[in-house]
């Protein structure tokens, strides 16, 4: 296994993977027509929240009844933008769903769709859960460093087999139950929201020991330089990021999709998913991922 701490993926330390990234944000990115209709409509919104009440501006909100306006006008910005830019892609279908400290933002979160790769963090998360009271087994070791650092999908499989034969199944928090009554992968639907939710489980919650947790950031921030594309677009110069993808072929087109925890500068960790499908081409579906990545990020600055 890499070095924890050499391995790390850091922005500004790797070479693009596309030429087509997304650059729009204070981080020197490209101003785009979609983003100069957003701020046009947030503008508008700004006007209206600013004569509004507490109790107008929580109604406005879908998500919860007690945002602070600041968090709403996020929200407000998030929704305003990705709305244009999906406009700007017909056939685009496309979710993100961001936690930041106390402040959640969510794009189509609840949208559902085939999760191909980014199925391996769960997968990651429910062989952890059911190794850890003993030493982790060399060889399954192996295979899991396989499945996230180089996506191999053998490697998931028979890792999948192992824990699917588990009397005792664990339950991941926002999982799909991949690998619990059959081996198969990556055909069960997921929701941007819910691979946030797998994603802090993956990190944070009890259900790991903090030993489990290190293996988690150790896998995930050495995955090879060819797959690093995708949430590392959202990052500033020097953040950390751990990142898993996933990407395959359906018959209306490219999924293409981006989970992963940027180490923000500002000591609270960016949480982001970002799911797409109907992509034309799957360098056109990595494109779009890093667009979204920038614009969720973005949409925290005040």
């Amino acid at each position: 296994m890499a070095n924890p701490v050499s391995a790390r993926i850091v922005a500004g330390d790797r070479t693009p993977t596309h030429p087509s990234r997304c650059d729009i944000s204070p981080r020197n990115r490209h101003f785009r027509p979609y983003v100069a209709a957003a701020l046009a409509s947030l503008a508008a919104a700004t006007l209206a929240l600013s004569a509004c009440q507490a109790g107008s501006a929580a109604k406005a909100n879908d998500s919860t009844g007690d945002d602070t306006p600041s968090t709403t006008e996020q929200r407000t910005t998030l929704t305003d933008t990705l709305d244009a830019y999906v406009r700007q892609h017909p056939g685009l279908i496309a979710s993100v769903s961001l936690r930041h400290g106390d402040t959640t933002l969510d794009y189509g979160a609840d949208t559902r769709y085939e999760t191909a790769s980014v199925v391996k963090v769960e997968i990651l998360v429910r062989w952890l859960a059911t190794r850890q009271d003993e030493t982790l087994p060399p060889k399954e070791l192996a295979l899991a460093e396989r499945m996230i650092t180089e996506s191999d999908n053998e490697a998931t499989s028979e890792l999948c087999e192992l824990l699917a034969a588990e009397s005792e199944p664990v339950d991941i928090p926002g999982g799909t139950g991949v690998c619990v009554d059959a081996p198969g992968w990556g055909t069960d639907e997921t929701t941007a929201a819910d691979q946030t939710r797998i994603l802090t489980t993956a990190f944070e919650a009890e259900l790991l020991t903090p030993e489990s947790h290190r293996v988690v950031e150790d896998l995930m921030s050495d995955v090879e330089p060819a797959q690093a594309w995708g949430v590392t677009a959202a990052a500033n110069d020097g953040e950390t990021t751990w990142l898993k993808n996933g990407w395959d072929v359906r018959d209306n087109g490219w999924l293409a999709h981006s989970e992963g925890v940027i180490d923000s500068h500002d000591g609270e960790p960016v949480y982001l998913t970002v799911l797409t499908n109907g992509n034309d081409t799957e360098a056109e579906g990595i494109a779009h991922v890093e667009d979204l990545a920038d614009i969720a990020r973005d949409s925290l600055t005040p």
